[in-house]
């Protein structure tokens, strides 16, 4: 029957017994090595990271950063790939034998996390993934419990709570072998346009994620869970672990592993820099929260002409500090500029109210309580992002020391900086001169120029994405013995380490970086 334990759990139990009890332990950048066959610019160690793990403050570990360069990463691939080139053709066999029988030892259900603004992006994080046929996919699409469980979900055109169906809002699929079953499965919390549960205040959204969790979980459940929590992803996902705690939810008790996947641990500069007037994003930021501010409703139909002529311009006012012209038109803008810093942010906030109007004789005020509530919730997703704020949660909150918490970052090159960098970029295998890669190569620059740090993946420096043990257990005493590791270190963006695409390109060109291979090295890598 379809929904029987499937063939590929049994040949995976076999599988398993066929892999070493004392077989030297692989890390992780050396098993997605083997499965890119060995490419360079795909996975390297972070440099560094001993240094790092041994840092006390967000200060010492910044200063350690700002000396790390891409000719490091250079030296360490050099010097994995003399290892390579030197061992014997029977030990790279047996160590491919190795990593695909870990792959298949025990079957793992990632559980993605989901970024900023993700409902404003048409691709879902691994969208490759889901969107072809699997077998979990077509399991959960012929499951009838999808569509009779049922959670609310905020829609901004009603100013209320739908009622949702859970297929709606949690999409499955897997990763499967060649005759058709799984090796492990993807699970993604989806965010849709209009619900604005891409932004807002963390623990409200990990509040809703941990609610349709348990539903899921209920529905199809799970002995092996593992948190992907991409970008903004990894603050809400810790906070799930925190609510889960208090409130007992059953899941923890299946939880291996919290990834940081390019993800805020300790805030993101791209944030902090909001908090400067002097810079683009800071003008945009303070201009955001006069406008909210400016926006008025109406009492009566009397003052409307009023109203609408306030809101007009303050509108005008917003948009000119993005375009410093009245010709800007935030549609065409937003096709060829999604770049994930605060001028798209802007940029949305202006689509919206462009689309809004107040023009409505009925509903004038529910247009600005709209507006008004996105806008709240935009500035809100911001601040949730920023050092200081995070500094604070990792204060207050304890994590359990039976989970591993895992860190995957990146680093963007800059072709102009160097021939080396500009190789990498051509190569490509994290790049393929996408708008995508021109709208964030100016993000990269400006984290460069704002912290001194040159490897950063354009939203968020290493330092930054990783959990570090000493600075963990500084903040707060209780979080001084969690099971910590780094992992490596991805070369491509920080778009590129999940999505296709963000801005479409008119050959539809995609970013090629290996994300599937990243998968099947992470369940690999923890079935060890």
């Amino acid at each position: 029957m379809f929904f029987a334990k499937s063939p590929a759990f049994l040949f995976s139990v076999i599988l398993g017994f066929g892999v070493s009890a004392v077989s030297k332990p692989l890390s992780f950048t050396h098993i997605l090595s083997n499965l890119t066959s060995h490419s360079r610019f795909v996975v390297s160690d972070v440099p560094a990271i001993q240094q790092l793990q041994q840092a006390l403050t967000l200060e010492e570990a910044s200063e350690i950063s700002q000396q790390m360069s891409y000719s490091q990463i250079t030296h360490l691939e050099n010097a994995r790939f003399s290892e390579i080139r030197f061992k014997a053709a029977s030990e790279k066999v047996n160590e491919a034998d190795q990593v695909q029988n870990l792959i298949r030892k025990k079957p793992i259900t990632f559980v993605i996390i989901p970024g900023l603004l993700g409902e404003f992006i048409d691709t879902r994080a691994f969208e490759e993934i889901f969107a072809r046929p699997s077998y979990e996919k077509i399991k959960w699409q012929n499951n009838s419990w999808a569509d009779s469980v049922i959670d609310d979900q905020f829609q901004l055109n009603k100013m209320n709570h739908v009622p949702a169906t859970l297929r709606k809002l949690v999409d499955v699929a897997s990763i499967d072998d060649l005759n058709g079953y799984p090796i492990l499965k993807l699970v993604i919390l989806r965010t849709h346009i209009g619900t604005l549960e891409s932004v807002g205040d963390n623990q409200d959204r990990a509040a809703t994620f941990n609610r349709r969790l348990e539903k899921y979980l209920k529905i199809d459940p799970s002995e092996n869970l593992v948190f992907i929590g991409y970008s903004r992803g990894t603050p809400l996902a810790l906070e799930m672990i925190v609510q889960a705690q208090k409130q007992h939810l059953p899941y923890l008790s299946n939880l291996q592993a919290v990834v940081s996947y390019a993800g805020v641990v300790m805030g993101s500069s791209l944030a902090d820099i909001t908090d400067d007037a002097t810079t683009d994003s800071g003008r945009l930021f303070k201009a955001a929260h006069k406008l909210q501010a400016s926006l008025k409703t109406s009492q009566s139909v009397w003052d409307r002409p009023i109203r609408l002529a306030q809101n007009s311009a303050a509108i005008t006012e917003f948009v000119s500090q993005i375009a410093l012209n009245s010709e800007f038109n935030p549609d065409s803008f937003l096709k060829t500029a999604m770049s994930g810093d605060f001028k798209t942010i802007a940029v949305l906030i202006a689509k919206v109210a462009t689309q809004l109007g107040f023009k409505s004789i009925t509903d004038f005020n529910g247009h600005v309580g709209r507006l008004k509530l996105f806008i709240s919730e935009i500035l809100k997703s911001v601040d949730g992002l920023k050092t200081k704020n995070l500094v604070k949660w990792w204060s207050a909150n304890s994590l359990p020391q039976n989970v591993r918490f895992l860190s995957i970052s990146a680093a963007m090159v800059d072709p102009n900086n160097s021939e080396l960098e500009q190789g990498v970029f051509q190569a490509k295998i994290g790049y393929n001169d996408t708008l995508d890669d021109d709208s964030l190569q100016g993000n990269r620059r400006t984290y460069e120029k704002a912290t001194g740090i040159s490897l950063n993946d354009s939203q968020v420096a290493i330092y930054q994405s990783q959990f570090l043990p000493n600075l963990l257990g500084n903040l707060n005493s209780k979080n001084r013995f969690l099971k910590i590791e780094s992992l490596g270190l991805l070369q491509t963006h920080h778009w590129g380490v999940s999505l296709q695409s963000v801005n479409a390109m008119k050959d539809g060109r995609k970013n090629p970086f290996p994300r599937e291979k990243v998968l099947l090295a992470l369940q690999a890598f923890l079935n060890q």
